[in-house]
């Protein structure tokens, strides 16, 4: 049984490091190529990463559930909708006190609430079908729709006062300023406005010191975080508000730093403000004199080849070009060896308790590596690794294969499907070999990340399938049945990554970054693994109807659950919002109750009978 419970953590260690460093970085990859808005990928593709593998766990349940019980899949949900709300809430609340931002709270809150709701309502009269399961996806449609247009409502309102009040400012200061008569827009240097965060996190700001919380699997938050958070806005125009942009756009004229920070230009093509060094724009003839340094550094004076040295200019051609191929050969090798390695730059400032945690993921996290293309923005090369590429171009398809239980496939009873796919990930890792070097990714680097995506939702569903097979050994070994289960293990191994990585961001200082994601999380979780569970298992049985089994510890769950949202809502509003660290003591004793509520149901010294359920403990 320890052997099994070691294994059961690793696991969780497995799905975590396959959603956060896999799965996340290639939606946030996918979400940009697609041109998305920030607002649009944070409720949709990221949320979804975020929430991987409750929902995958929830589907794999499903899945794996036999006439009609569903004690797992609903005991995780409620499961982890409780410790996410009292536990992790509470935490931070005692950590960092703060305010939350009223008009997500109330809007995630509700509409959590209407969900549990609703899944109650389908327990109690022991049923879904197909059309029940997609409503459930729809309601989070909705809520997306609710989220994109209420902001833009938003926008509209805060871009509204801002001209105002700039027509006011023009009125008044008319002499100090010039007005372009083409863009309709003042010259003053104010166009840019540097602003502190505020209390609302709605406005209309691109953040400069953007809050980076890298976490691995488990949350090891790395100190990136910078204080005074700081964002940029540009100033109000005066002309049509159908022709602003969301973004920065690229200076024309290039910038030369002076020693110790200042200015510099991103791979993104933003800009980050370090420190008090000064910045200066090259005139035209400065930018010629710099281009013709730059050409004389490029390459040294013996190498370059001079007409008319015959034999021996070309000699030192040729002997610079094997040069050349030669560093090229070892420098890529190299940057493979270190994107494999278990101890690299970010290894070193860890603790000693990390460092043993990364050594202890390593076996997992090499597989993920080596089969799983990652595509980040925000990385040299927009982590581009020549050799790993190749290697995973090779790996990928016959892992995808095997993995999908698709390796029994034979073409017509002469050769394995697996071999097809040995044959196709040969000449696919040729193809890379051949069109690419190691110095910049090609062309076609962001089909990666597609790819990427479709390995690691593979990845998580096999890890999500395993940990409920185990699950269910230990209901069978342990006499307990799959709704405690899922209450706790399954709750608490999906959960506890967020725990570990919001309590982090509290005491750095930032608690509602931790707190965003409380209501809004479990809300997805509920909607769409109860909507894909069902409609996925519909679709792929051909059944319309499913019964639902299920046993008190669920009702009680629920109402556990639904009587906590309740009494939160009403607490912070006649608090302001503001979460105190006695409410934090109160939801984590909370939290204690329900679990003794329901290991007395458990075990049978509480019996809860209605005839409208159909308990499956045979205690009524």
């Amino acid at each position: 049984m320890v052997i099994l419970f070691i294994w059961l953590g690793y696991l969780f260690i497995s799905l975590g490091a396959a959603a956060e460093e896999f799965f996340c970085p290639n939606l946030n990859t996918i979400a940009n190529t697609l041109r998305l808005s920030q607002n649009v990928a944070g409720v949709t593709f990221l949320a979804f990463g975020n929430g991987a593998p409750d929902i995958f766990s929830v589907i794999s349940a499903v899945r794996a559930s036999r006439d009609g019980e569903a004690g797992l899949a609903m005991g995780e949900l409620f499961g982890a909708g409780m410790f996410i709300t009292t536990v992790i809430v509470g935490a931070i609340s005692m950590i960092k006190p703060c305010e939350l931002p009223k008009r997500p709270f109330l809007r995630d809150s509700i509409i959590y609430l209407f969900s549990v709701y609703c899944t109650f309502v389908l327990l109690w009269f022991n049923f879904i079908d197909i059309y029940q399961s997609a409503a459930f996806i729809l309601v989070y449609v909705v809520y997306v729709i609710i989220v994109v247009a209420g902001r833009e409502v938003r926008m509209w309102y805060i871009r509204r006062q801002k001209r105002k009040k700039k027509a006011g400012q023009l009125d008044i200061n008319s002499p100090s300023l010039h007005v372009n008569d083409v863009t309709n827009e003042p010259t003053s240097v104010h166009n840019v406005i540097i602003t502190k965060v505020t209390d609302d996190q709605d406005s209309e700001e691109v953040s400069v010191n953007r809050l980076t919380s890298h976490t691995n699997s488990y949350g090891a938050v790395n100190d990136s975080i910078t204080e005074p958070l700081l964002k940029v806005t540009r100033g109000a125009r005066r002309g049509n508000d159908s022709d602003r942009e969301d973004s920065f756009q690229r200076s024309k004229s290039p910038m030369r730093m002076f020693p110790g920070g200042g200015l510099r230009r991103t791979q993104s093509g933003g800009i980050d403000i370090s420190r008090t060094a000064g910045v200066a724009f090259l005139g035209k003839d400065e930018q010629e004199d710099e281009r013709k340094r730059r050409a004389e550094n490029a390459m040294p004076d013996e190498s370059l080849p001079v007409i008319g040295r015959g034999r021996k200019a070309s000699r030192r051609i040729s002997d610079y070009m094997t040069d050349f191929r030669r560093d090229d050969l070892l420098s890529s090798f190299k940057e493979f060896l270190w994107a494999i390695s278990p101890v690299n730059e970010d290894y070193k400032k860890l603790n000693y308790f990390w460092k043993v945690f990364q050594l202890i993921k390593y076996p997992i996290w090499l597989l993920l590596t080596i089969t799983i293309p990652v595509v980040d923005l925000d990385a040299e090369k927009q982590n581009w690794k020549k050799w790993l590429f190749v290697l995973q171009s090779f790996l990928w398809p016959t892992f995808s294969l095997l993995a999908t239980q698709l390796r029994h496939i034979w073409i017509s009873d002469t050769f394995p499907l697996w071999g097809v796919t040995l044959i196709f990930g040969f000449f696919l890792a040729i193809f890379v070999i051949m069109s690419s070097n190691y110095r910049q990714q090609p062309f076609y680097h962001m089909l990666f990340s597609f790819i990427g995506f479709g390995v690691s939702v593979i990845w998580i569903y096999s890890l999500a399938n395993e940990v409920v097979n185990l699950l269910q050994a230990f209901g069978v070994v342990l006499s307990l049945t799959k709704a405690i289960l899922g209450l706790t293990f399954l709750a608490w191994g999906n959960s506890v990554g967020d725990f570990v990585a919001d309590t982090t961001l509290a005491r750095q200082g930032f608690p509602r970054t931790g707190l965003s994601a409380c209501y809004g999380g479990p809300l997805l979780n509920t909607l769409l693994g109860i909507g894909f569970a069902w409609t996925i298992k519909g679709i792929t049985s051909g059944v319309t109807t499913f019964e639902l089994k299920f046993s008190p510890l669920e009702l009680v769950s629920a109402a556990f659950l639904t009587f906590n949202l309740v009494v939160t809502l009403i607490v912070l509003t006649l608090t302001g919002y503001k979460l105190h660290w006695v409410f934090g003591i109160y939801l984590l004793l909370y939290y204690v109750v329900f679990l003794i509520v329901g290991i007395l149901l458990e075990v049978g010294v509480i019996n809860i009978c209605l005839p409208n359920l159909t308990p499956t403990d045979g205690n009524c």
